[in-house]
């Protein structure tokens, strides 16, 4: 007979609770696969990196054999740092949550901005940038920087001036969009969610 009771294999209290609706929700919702460990990825990194460094022939057949392990600890320690450096009020700490939001390093003229912008802060100076279309001022500035100083100092007040309401509303919706949904940012600063 190929109908076979799955009931007589399993414990039956196990079976309800995985076929209880509330626990399908919480599952959907609560994604418990996606939780990590964040010490045992710090653990396993060190792990490969002594590896690598006492047994570089066995580190290179455990990439072979594991890419996708290997690539996951790796991406988890990148996410890590990024993470340990994005609360800091300094340009570094802005450059990490541009990568945590891009998932690349900001362009040169976009670092060299933010530089130039804490420079004249500390002079007690404001700043004025004069960037050519395209270069993202837009999106690295007027949005990035203010969603990530809005992370670093949730109970202060921010001005959008801009040339018209259109173009102000556009960016007020873009920083509110990286603060409702996108991932990064609840890593960041998950404690700091929309007023609604």
């Amino acid at each position: 007979d190929l109908n076979v009771n799955t009931n007589i294999a399993g414990n039956l209290l196990l079976w309800q609770i995985l076929e209880n609706e509330s626990y399908k929700r919480a599952l959907e919702n609560d994604k418990p696969e996606k939780v990590v460990d964040k010490d045992l990825i710090r653990e396993l990194y060190q792990q490969l990196a002594d590896l690598k460094a006492k047994y570089p022939e066995r580190f290179e057949e455990v990439v072979k054999e594991h890419p996708d392990w290997f690539q996951a600890i790796v991406d988890e320690q990148k996410e890590l740092d990024i993470l340990s450096r994005v609360r800091s009020d300094s340009p570094e700490g802005y450059c990490a949550f541009y990568e945590g939001i891009h998932g690349i390093k900001p362009p040169w003229q976009v670092a060299l901005w933010i530089s130039e912008i804490y420079k004249a802060h500390e002079q007690g100076l404001g700043y004025t940038l004069n960037g050519y279309r395209g270069s993202w001022k837009s999106v690295s500035i007027s949005v990035d920087f203010l969603a990530w100083r809005i992370g670093n100092e949730p109970r202060k007040t921010n001005l959008i001036i801009s040339a018209n309401d259109d173009s102000a509303d556009k960016i007020t919706k873009a920083v509110s969009q990286i603060i409702e949904f996108h991932p990064f940012w609840k890593k960041a600063f998950g404690l700091i969610v929309p007023d609604s």
